[in-house]
């Protein structure tokens, strides 16, 4: 009869498993457009808000320099200098991420600023709300947020960051 004899150990190695694939970067923010309406600068800012919406700091850069030097009462060119400052930063965007981040106070104040000094311009109220949002303070964000979504109630950004300060 046929001994029983336990099977032979194979000599060759099991494959690992392939590593998982590489996680996709979180979602960025859709860019506020910063266009106050039909002025000579506007051109200018969206060409600024184009090139920062696809990562071309440098462009994004001299486009809102340029549309401040034609247009220096316009908010959006200040915003969007403000802007780019914060992406430098690259912290993450979700809630209270850079507490404890000493760079942002200047921006806070910067926003601040410009949405004291233009009160009813949207993309003010909402850059100062998310930077608000950022450094953990959802109620002080509530208020700017509020008025950016009345200014801009087709910006879903601007609702977004008005839910996530709600909560």
């Amino acid at each position: 009869p046929p001994s029983a004899r336990p099977p032979a150990a194979s000599s060759a190695a099991v494959a690992p498993p392939p590593p998982a694939p590489p996680k996709p970067p979180p979602p960025k923010p859709s860019t506020i457009p910063l266009r106050r309406g039909h002025e000579p600068a506007d051109e200018l800012v969206d060409k600024g808000d184009a090139a920062f919406e696809v990562g071309d700091a440098a462009e994004a850069a001299r486009q809102y320099a340029a549309a401040k030097k034609l247009d220096p009462k316009h908010p959006g060119p200040h915003v969007g200098e403000v802007r780019l400052r914060l992406a430098k930063l690259d912290v993450p965007l979700d809630y209270a991420s850079a507490k404890n981040k000493p760079e942002l106070k200047p921006i806070v104040a910067d926003l601040k600023k410009i949405a004291a000094a233009h009160p009813t311009y949207g993309p003010a109220q909402a850059e100062l709300g998310r930077a608000l949002l950022l450094v953990g303070d959802a109620p002080a964000a509530l208020g700017f947020l509020r008025k950016a979504a009345a200014a801009l109630p087709q910006v879903a950004e601007v609702h977004s960051a008005l839910g996530v300060a709600s909560l």
